[in-house]
């Protein structure tokens, strides 16, 4: 599961942070990555069990303090995300995470809300920043 992926800097540049096995995310100087004005954000991990319920479950809530999160679905079935409250379907979602990928989600602060497409025994390991 670890990787690198691609924050952007107040100038717009892109700057390296790590995703390590435990889906924790650090920027190139050790930090947290960078929030979107460039300064040192502080990384929340958080991992929900992969579920098939009828309606899906909570992801994130709703943080206005949030600049991005990153959601990595370490499950053996993909993961539907809804950046809304709702019912997630397979037919009402807003992006879809394969199996062992990972996906960022910038400048959204609602709620995110997930479902699997089958019934995994993974989870969806979640780091917030704000």
């Amino acid at each position: 599961m670890s990787g690198f992926a691609y924050g952007r800097d107040a100038l717009g540049n892109a700057v390296p942070i790590r995703v390590d096995s435990s889906g924790n995310m650090t920027g190139g100087g050790g930090g947290a990555g960078p929030t979107a004005d460039g300064t040192p954000g502080t990384g929340t991990v958080t991992s929900v069990a992969s579920v098939t319920t009828a309606n899906g479950v909570d992801l994130l809530a709703a943080n206005t303090a949030r600049y991005s999160a990153m959601i990595w679905n370490d499950d053996s079935f993909g993961l539907y995300v809804l950046l809304a409250s709702g019912n997630v379907t397979t037919s009402n979602y807003s992006l879809f995470v394969p199996s062992n990928s990972g996906v960022w989600v910038d400048g959204y602060t609602g709620i995110i809300r997930g479902l699997w497409a089958g019934d995994g025994s993974g989870a969806a390991r979640i780091t917030e920043i704000t």
